[in-house]
């Protein structure tokens, strides 16, 4: 028996060895190990040295190697097995082939490495049929438990005699290793920040903006057309699921890769089994040097008319121990948090009280695009798109103008082994003031609209707690627990006064109002999740139990008064309403999963799995008539109150398939869901609906290519989602009593099918990307809202008379939506001018049904959209950045072509940073947009010039004296245009215009 040993390096080592008592028959130097695989990626410099030994023992014949070298396909290790003849009488002798390996003592925690399959290949054979595997199962082992001589056998098999030339280790995904505490994946691609110039006070936000393939707009990131869900630190999260603040806090210069990739679930990760349950992520690594330093930032500003700001940004690093305080108060519009902060703020009292137009209950949106401009958010959403931003994670500022003051504190560590600590806690405290005015056409026929214009202001202080843990326990070798709990306060008080008004062709005088809400919120929400796994004996076999707890509740008081005119030609009702509206909402949902792998081949895993789900949810709403005898609010109209309680009970029970092979990932699972919605009134009358639901839930993921960074991936997905309590609680919202609401308790749920496909490639070397995505989703029972605007006195829901002009939406399921999206995106440095170009072009479709008066109408909205960048890489002291992106949008309906629009609109930028003579700075940014529609001529534009000139001082200038200007040519707006199948919106909202600020800051580094 002949042993060959080979230590392998990651590929920035660049560097091979043999083992000194084996030699090999041809010396030429062994290729360098390149970037390729699922395996290690760029991470694999961190990997220790792997010895790979090739065994082969002889039954009936001698052996003798010949060649050992060493090439990739994850890791590919090439050696050659030559025969002599032998005088044993067999025609087929066979031999025994074993690889075994074993692992140098290195500066790590543990180096877990999942090998997929190991494969030989026989000299002289065709490419495809020349292979044998070795190896029957996947299989986890941690490299530093194959230390001073011991070692594992990786593949073993029986093989016929002959010279073998080649020998593949497949890395499979999931191979982690921990420095310092700190697990990190190997499996994903990673870039280095060395390429990028950047000036010596840029954040993570400007580091990461400038990645292939990634963009920031809105406090939204965005890798490859894809939301980020969240910002690890050297693998950790960094105030929880909020990725601005991560980017925002941390400096560039601590950076050392920035990580992007699909992150699985908790229980994904512990079995091995892709239950296809992602969240895009992007993983921070820092560099070695400044993991026990010190850093941070101060800033305090002072301007004209009071305005102000104060930030102060500490980091403790100290190998596993991390503690960050952030804390922030200003009156600018800064704001840098999730949108679970502003819950609370959400209940009532808003510009249309959750009833105007798509409505508070609605089931998302209606055909149709909304521009936003000015002082924050930009560029083209959805109509209806809040919704989908409360489904994902974070928003900008609020629209108005704002003072907030936020703390916020960051914490994570080792507490000893096997145990990883997180935890972070953030407080803010916003007061917003909005001014806003709006405008709405809805088109009744072809040569008749209705007009709605109301101005509105709202004086609101919103108060958000929220507290986020986490616990990772690895009891043993086998066993491991996962423990997640958090929890989130809310206070909100707010105060409204709008005016509004209902005209036919914006002469004739239909209905007017003038309302004052007062509101005032209070909530919590909690989540907790445990995952516990066991992995027995046999590599791939592996039992988990997830569980969760979430709980919500929410009271709110709101006080309603108003006085009303309806025109009945010459004839003038008035009316006027002075009410208390007392609503508690409280639900929970309690779930459970159990999953068990087994593995059937070597490159096939089998899981069986059963959850289960149980959700409550009730509202307990009293609405009372003002008492002018006695002063108090204790007259209880039944029409404006409700009792209600939902339940929604699911159970699915599946089987799921992975198989994988080099360059080939496929997972496929298959599930049966048995569903039940129940719906029970019990004031002002008992009422009760029940429903089930049986469906199958399939889904796929497929990855074609050798790597990450160089493939293809296809998924299919398939959900079910059921209405939520506000949109069954058959109760009137009279908020704005122009535009009333109630929900319906005989919505059923609505079912999605989504395909994705997507391609990339991706060379870190040269930093060249493109991307392509085309996704698209279908939705049965979609539920939107069916709209009434009274062209006379109707009854409505419990016996409310909608008086003449006013309008009444409720949710309702109104068939198949669909919608398809498709990008492409494509950068590249280019030398010449040391910049690097990133290009982009999108086309969504979008079919979304809809009701008005009892008219079914499909509209179709088209948008074609395309940008350009460029992004400097002159040096830290020169900086530049120039955008264009534009988008032609189309709205075609079925039945109402008389609401047929196109329109456009543009945001072009230009960004500007200098350091010059003896620290002297100055930065610039102009920003124009402009939106038309071509039906009306309509056209809004405005342009944003910042500019800052400051003086850097102190040694290594940490510090800077600076004057900023903002908007010096007074042009800021803040203006929605929303175009819908059924009416059309500009909605202006009062911005902050120019000012001037005084600023000091300085760069606090201890590294």
């Amino acid at each position: 028996m002949l042993n060959t040993a080979v230590p392998v390096r990651g590929p920035f080592q660049k560097e091979i060895q043999r083992d000194p008592v084996t030699r090999v028959a041809n010396e030429a130097s062994p290729p360098e190990i390149g970037l390729a695989g699922r395996g290690f990626g760029v991470m694999s410099k961190h990997l220790p040295m792997v010895i790979v030994k090739a065994q082969l023992k002889s039954e009936g014949f001698f052996v003798k190697k010949s060649l050992f070298v060493l090439s990739l396909v994850v890791l590919l290790a090439w050696y050659g097995c030559t025969s002599s003849n032998s005088t044993d009488p067999q025609s087929n002798p066979t031999g025994i082939m074993q690889v075994l390996m074993t692992d140098y003592p290195a500066a790590y925690d543990q180096v877990n490495i999942v090998v997929d399959s190991v494969r030989v290949h026989v000299n002289n054979a065709d490419t495809s049929s020349g292979w044998y595997t070795l190896n029957k199962t996947p299989t986890i082992y941690n490299l530093l438990n194959l230390v001073n001589g011991v070692n594992a056998m990786i593949g073993s098999a029986k093989l016929p005699v002959g010279h073998y030339t080649q020998l593949r280790l497949y890395i499979g995904i999931g191979s982690t290793v921990a420095v310092n505490g700190q697990t990190k994946p190997l499996d994903v691609p990673s870039g280095s920040q060395s390429g990028f110039k950047l000036n010596v006070d840029a954040t993570a936000e400007e580091l990461v903006s400038r990645l292939p393939g990634v963009t920031i707009e809105n406090n939204t990131v965005k890798a490859q057309g894809e939301d980020i869900a969240q910002v690890l630190v050297d693998g950790r999260r960094f105030f929880g699921d909020d990725p601005m603040i991560a980017l925002r806090t941390l400096p560039a210069e601590v950076i050392d890769k920035i990580q992007v990739y699909d992150k699985l679930s908790d229980q994904s990760e512990l079995t091995g089994f892709n239950d296809g349950q992602t969240a895009r992520t992007i993983n921070i690594i820092t560099r070695p040097e400044r993991r026990r330093a010190q850093f941070g930032r101060l800033v305090a500003a002072y301007g004209d008319e009071g305005k102000y700001q104060a930030v102060a940004n500490l980091n403790f690093f100290s190998g596993t121990q991390r503690f960050t305080a952030l804390a922030q108060s200003n009156d600018i519009n800064q704001q840098n948090f999730s949108l679970q902060d502003f819950l609370g703020a959400m209940g009532g009292g808003g510009v249309f009280g959750g009833g105007m137009g798509g409505g508070q209950r609605g089931g998302g949106g209606r055909a149709g695009q909304r521009v936003s401009g000015g002082g924050g958010a930009r560029g083209i959403v959805a109509a209806g798109a809040m919704r989908a931003m409360q489904n994902n994670f974070a928003i900008g500022a609020q629209n108005g103008i704002n003072t907030t003051h936020a703390l916020g504190l960051n914490y994570s560590d080792t507490w000893q082994k096997g145990m990883e600590v997180e935890g972070n806690y953030f407080f803010n405290l916003t007061d917003n003031l909005r001014d806003q005015l709006t405008n709405r056409q809805y088109f009744l026929s072809a040569d008749t609209s209705q007009y709605y214009r109301q101005s509105n202001v709202t004086d609101g202080r919103n108060y958000n707690h929220r507290l986020n843990l986490r616990f990772d326990y690895a009891i043993d070798s086998v066993n491991r627990i996962i423990v997640t709990p958090r929890l989130s306060l809310q206070s909100n008080g707010s105060t409204s006064s709008y005016s509004g008004q209902n005209t036919l062709m914006q002469t004739i005088p239909i209905s007017q109002s003038g309302t004052h809400n007062r509101t005032d919120v209070t909530g919590y929400t909690s989540t907790n999740s445990i995952v516990y796994r066991h992995r027995f004996d046999i590599p791939g076999r592996t039992m988990s139990i997830e569980a969760n707890a979430n709980l919500n509740d929410r009271n709110s008081n709101r006080y309603l008064e108003s006085e009303n005119l309806y025109y009945y030609g010459t004839f003038i009702q008035a009316d006027t309403v002075n009410q208390l509206a007392d609503t508690r909402t409280k639900g929970y949902t309690l779930s459970a999963n159990i999953a068990y792998t087994e593995p059937l081949a070597p490159s096939t895993l089998a899981q069986i799995h059963y959850s289960i789900s149980r959700s409550n949810n009730s509202t307990d709403k009293k609405s009372y008539n003002y008492d002018g005898t006695d002063n108090l609010y204790d007259l209880l109209v039944p029409s404006l109150s409700n009792e209600i309680v939902s339940g929604y009970l699911t159970q699915r029970g599946g089987i799921g398939f992975q198989y994988r092979i080099p360059d080939f990932d496929l997972n496929a699972t298959i599930g049966f869901q048995s569903a039940s919605l129940s719906a029970d009134r019990t004031f002002p009358k008992s009422v009760s609906t029940d429903r089930t639901f049986a469906n199958l839930i399939p889904s796929v993921t497929m990855y074609f290519g050798p790597s990450r960074r160089n493939s293809i991936q296809v998924l299919y997905r398939a959900a079910t989602s059921p209405p939520s309590i506000s949109q069954l609680e058959n109760t009137v919202n009279n908020s704005n009593p122009l535009f009333l609401s109630a929900g319906n308790p005989d919505l059923r749920q609505y079912y999605t099918h989504t395909v994705t496909t997507r391609y990339v490639t991706t060379n870190l070397q040269s930093m060249e990307s493109f991307f392509a995505v085309i996704s698209g989703s279908i939705t049965n029972d979609h539920i939107g809202n069916a709209l009434l605007l009274a062209s006379r006195d109707t009854v409505i829901e419990g016996g409310i008379v909608l008086k003449q002009g006013s309008q009444f939406s409720r949710p309702e399921n109104l068939g198949t939506r669909r919608s398809l999206q498709g990008l492409l995106t494509y950068g590249i440095p280019i030398k010449l001018i040391q910049t690097n170009f990133n290009v982009n072009a999108g086309l969504t479709y979008n079919g979304t049904p809809s009701v008005l008066n009892s008219s079914r109408n499909t509209g179709n909205s088209y948008t074609l959209s395309s940008g350009i960048s460029l992004v400097s890489n002159i040096s830290t002291d020169l900086d530049f950045a120039i955008s264009y992106n534009a988008n032609f949008n189309q709205l075609r309906n079925s039945i109402q072509s008389d609401n047929d629009n196109d329109y456009f609109s543009h945001n072009a930028s230009f960004r500007f940073n200098w350091t010059f003579w003896e620290g002297f700075t100055f930065r610039t940014e102009v920003r124009n947009q402009l939106y038309t529609r071509s039906q009306t001529g309509y056209r809004q534009e405005y342009t944003l010039w910042n500019v800052i000139i400051g003086k850097k001082f102190f040694s290594d200038n940490r510090a800077e004296l600076s004057l900023q200007g903002f908007d010096l040519l007074n042009q800021n707006r803040n203006i929605n245009q929303t175009v819908t199948d059924t009416y059309i919106e500009e909605q202006q909202t009062k911005n902050l215009n120019r000012y001037f600020l005084l600023t000091f800051s300085y760069r606090l580094n201890n590294f």
